[in-house]
């Protein structure tokens, strides 16, 4: 991909996340006031209709090829793999107070509120791409769940009735296992019904990337800047660099590889929070790692874009 269309398509995303983050700390109280629920309930908005809804509409009428089985057999692969490369480095470099945080974070892309409008704005025009993104998202999430869970739990006694009953009515899951079998099934949906689906779905990127900048935060960064630095370096460099080997043994073709590499590379994602709430993690050094990834990510996101992205055409 140019560096100039690189350049111009990654701003544009960040531009948005801006936006959210001005509008959520800087905008004067006179002329607009968003209370700190609005974007809870905005974020779940998105991950409970707008994200599902868009999952599946790309999905039900994904044209399925020989080669999406490798995409998701890399997939699968590089997500037990990314938790095996936390486990075995980050514990060696973080201070042990930190340690069962940043290993449960440090492997969890933020591939759905970034993803989708990161591969719609550089792999714009292939067709298959969003596809591919509910597909990673669809195998990637509930095994770097699990293993946050796992994580967070050790030396408590470990609950899964909770974690494995969310999975299954996850809206996130429901929308691609209902959009995966509706392509498989080859029956075109209505389009009465398909029309307000797409509606909502077309406001996930935009929507999602105004919440990802209204939830940065920068209090405590001195206090826990070197494990949030190792972190990013983690989940920045080494996990990227891991899938393109990865792409590389599935022998991906490059849209797919470009794809995969930018949505394992995306940062930590913005959802870990909850998670991190719910099974008593450290979540200050949590929204501290979400935020200080996401802005560095401006850069690695648009090293991977301009080595992987094959010129259109």
């Amino acid at each position: 991909m140019a560096f100039h269309d690189t350049i111009i398509t990654i701003g544009q995303i960040f531009a948005v996340i801006v936006i959210g983050w001005l509008l959520a700390n800087k905008a004067p109280k006179s002329l607009i006031k968003l209370p700190e629920e609005f974007w809870g309930t905005l974020a779940r908005f998105v991950y409970v209709v707008c994200a599902p809804a868009l999952m599946f509409s790309e999905l039900s009428k994904f044209a399925w090829k020989a080669e999406h089985a490798r995409f998701v057999g890399a997939t699968a692969a590089a997500s037990f793999i990314a938790v095996a490369l936390s486990l075995a480095v980050i514990g060696r470099l973080v201070r042990s107070k930190n340690e069962k945080t940043t290993r449960a974070i440090s492997f969890q892309p933020n591939c759905v509120f970034l993803g989708f409008p990161l591969i719609a704005g550089v792999l714009a025009g292939r067709e298959e791409a969003p596809g591919l993104v509910s597909l990673f998202a669809g195998i990637e999430w509930p095994i770097v769940t699990i293993a946050s869970i796992w994580i967070l739990q050790q030396g408590e006694a470990r609950e899964w009735k909770k974690p494995l009953r969310a999975f299954a009515t996850d809206p996130i899951i429901l929308g691609c296992v209902t959009g995966i079998v509706w392509s498989i099934t080859d029956i075109t949906p209505w389009e009465e019904i398909m029309k307000p689906i797409r509606w909502f779905g077309s406001l996930t990127s935009t929507l999602a990337l105004v919440v990802i900048g209204a939830r940065i935060r920068f209090g405590s960064l001195r206090e826990n800047a070197a494990d949030i630095w190792t972190v990013s370096i983690v989940k920045l460099v080494a996990i990227p660099v891991l899938g393109w080997a990865i792409a590389r043994v599935f022998n991906l073709p490059p849209v797919a590889t470009a794809a995969f590499v930018l949505l394992i590379g995306t940062p930590v994602a913005a959802s870990t929070i909850l998670l991190v709430n719910q099974h008593g993690g450290n979540a200050p050094l949590t929204a501290n790692t979400i935020s200080v990834s996401t802005i560095l990510s401006l850069i690695t996101l648009t090293v991977i874009a301009m080595a992987l992205v094959p010129a259109s055409g």
